[in-house]
């Protein structure tokens, strides 16, 4: 049922985000950025591993465009360890960030829908940033880079 109101109300939401981003959108100085991850989240699990935990993420379909709803899976190696947020902001052009829901499935999968915004540079990255928490408290932040559709 929560779906389906969900599904109903996405093209609402679609109109919301794009009046909220577009203004927001415009250059940004990646040069001080060192997080060298770089993947193909179409093709293949992205892997990255902060404090012994090893995340992955990938995209459900091969082919992807802005404004079209992304299947997007996030697995963590250490089931302990909870994810508390997911957002996606863009590596070289500022824009503010844009929240991924991501509910929690079996075996450490979180699963969802995230949303590429359509104020994208020809050569447009993206970065995903995954923030858990272990069971002692500590915040752990993954972050994976990746390129735009062409």
């Amino acid at each position: 049922m929560l779906m389906n109101t969900f599904h109903k109300l996405s093209p609402f939401l679609l109109v919301v985000f794009i009046a909220f981003f577009l203004p927001a959108c415009g250059k940004h100085d990646a040069s001080k950025l060192t997080d060298g991850n770089d993947c193909r989240p179409q093709l293949a699990k992205c892997n990255i591993t902060v404090a012994g935990v090893k995340a992955e993420f990938w995209l459900e379909q091969e082919e992807y465009a802005n404004e079209i709803p992304l299947l997007t899976n996030v697995r963590l190696s250490d089931p302990t360890v909870q994810m508390i947020s997911a957002k996606l902001t863009g590596d070289n052009m500022y824009m503010g960030y844009i929240p991924v829901i991501l509910e929690a499935g079996k075996s450490s999968l979180y699963s969802g829908e995230m949303y590429l915004a359509t104020c994208t540079r020809d050569d447009m990255r993206w970065r995903l940033t995954i923030t858990a928490r272990s069971p002692q408290g500590k915040e752990i932040e993954f972050t994976f880079q990746f390129d735009a559709p062409k």
